[in-house]
Parts: structure tokens; C-alpha cells; sequence
């Protein structure tokens, strides 16, 4: 065999060897940063705004265009990071592993960090009613946990700790310093609870996996709150009794 037969070889296992890479990369497998084999995943993100910025591990972004809208990428399965931005709001982060060939689902938390709201006087007739139902609202213990509407998490406080029941496992979500002074689910999610320390009133995710995201719904002096819908809580704080916008 002379050199130019071995050359018309070597050429033509090189093509083929780069076809194949071609062919498995446009099939979805990748090689990971571990030096792993596995093929892509799709991430699907649930963005109820529109202008919402999305970070994808600070080389890749994309912002969507209309509300109520689900984002699917396709991403290699190792760790990536995600950074969710929108004007006036806190940003949200989430450090994820993408499983091979899988999909995963991030529900993004959006807390305005000026929420609105107005105040109540007594002149309104609900005024009296909204102050009984505040001082009723003791956060629930572990003998009688707060159950989710669709039946999937329980919450409750114990040794002035957080903790939430998924499919059968305790999670400590947050052990706080200050008496924790009211529990509730946020926006009526199943992973976010809505809770009442010291002078301020916070949301803050039960997942700790891939950082825990905790952020300030309101900022006073002694606030106490029952929820009023999934958007809205009323609040009293230092004698002022006030409806606010989460």
C-alpha cells in the first residue's frame, strides 16, 4: 500500500469519524465537564411576565415577550447556572443538574420589591373582622400542619423551626433566631411558604438543593398577617392595619 492509499484511508476514517460526532451532537449527546457521556435535557421554566430576563450560566440570555409563557432549553446534563431577572423585582437564582435525556421544571419566585398596597381604617366594614382574623392566625404545629389545597405539602413550626412533609419526608425549611410569628403558603404554591419574624414578613423556597431562595415581602416594626387571596395578605403592624400586594 503506498502513501497516497494510505492517505485516501486516513481521510476517509476521519470523515466518517467526524460525521459520527456530527450525528450524535445533533442527536443530543454530549461529553459533560466530567468528562461523563449523556444527552441532553430539557429545562422548562414557568415565566408569568413578560421582559423577564434569563441568565443561563452568564454566557446566554433570553427574554420573553409575552406573559403566562413556558421556556423549554435544551441544555448538556451537568451543573448550570440560572439567574432570573425582571425590572423592580428581586432577582431569583437557581444552581441546577440537568439529568441525561430528562426534563426538569423551575418555577421562579417573582417578589416585587416595593409591593403596593393601601391602608384600611375603621370606616371600612371589614375592619374588625380582618383584625380578629390577624390575631387568629397562629402558625400551625406539627399535631395540626397546614395542608396544601392539592394535598401535596404540609407545614408547620416546632422549636421555632420551619419544616414542611413531602411525600412522606420532613424538610427543615428555615430555624429563625426571632419567634416566628405566622405561617402560610405563598401565592398558594406548594414550594414557597410566606412567613413573619422580628419587624418583617418573608417568602422563602422549602428546597434548599441548588440554592434556597429567600426574599423580603414587607418591611416594619411588628407585622402580622393572614393571606386574603393568592396575590394578596392583610397585614397589621404597629396598630395599622393594611392590605398589601404580594
Amino acid at each position: 500500500m503506498n502513501q497516497s492509499q494510505k492517505n485516501i484511508i486516513i481521510w476517509t476514517l476521519a470523515s466518517v469519524f467526524a460525521l459520527l460526532l456530527i450525528i450524535l451532537y445533533m442527536t443530543g449527546w454530549r461529553v459533560t465537564s466530567e468528562f461523563r457521556v449523556g444527552r441532553t435535557g430539557t429545562l422548562i421554566m414557568d415565566i408569568p411576565h413578560t421582559g423577564v430576563d434569563i441568565y443561563i450560566n452568564n454566557d446566554e440570555k433570553i427574554t420573553t415577550t409575552e406573559d403566562e409563557k413556558n421556556i423549554e432549553k435544551k441544555l448538556s446534563p451537568k451543573t448550570h447556572k440560572i439567574i432570573v431577572s425582571l425590572k423592580d423585582f428581586y432577582p431569583w437564582t437557581k444552581d441546577i443538574s440537568m439529568p441525561s435525556n430528562a426534563s426538569l421544571t423551575l418555577r421562579p419566585m417573582f417578589v416585587p420589591q416595593n409591593p403596593s398596597g393601601f391602608i384600611i381604617t375603621e370606616i371600612d366594614k371589614d375592619y374588625y373582622t380582618i383584625k380578629k382574623n390577624i390575631v387568629a392566625n397562629k402558625f400551625p404545629e406539627e399535631a395540626e400542619p397546614k395542608l396544601h389545597p392539592d394535598g401535596s405539602v404540609r407545614i408547620f413550626v416546632k422549636n421555632n423551626t420551619i419544616f414542611a412533609i413531602r411525600n412522606g419526608e420532613v424538610l427543615e425549611v428555615l430555624k429563625s433566631e426571632t419567634k416566628i410569628k405566622n405561617l402560610d403558603f405563598y401565592k398558594n404554591r406548594n414550594d414557597v411558604v410566606l412567613f413573619s419574624v422580628a419587624e418583617a414578613v418573608y417568602a422563602i423556597e422549602i428546597e434548599k438543593v441548588g440554592t434556597q431562595n429567600f426574599m423580603p415581602i414587607y418591611k416594619g416594626r411588628n407585622p402580622f398577617f393572614v393571606v386574603e387571596t393568592d396575590s394578596t395578605i392583610y397585614l397589621e403592624d404597629n396598630g395599622m392595619l393594611m392590605e398589601v400586594l404580594i
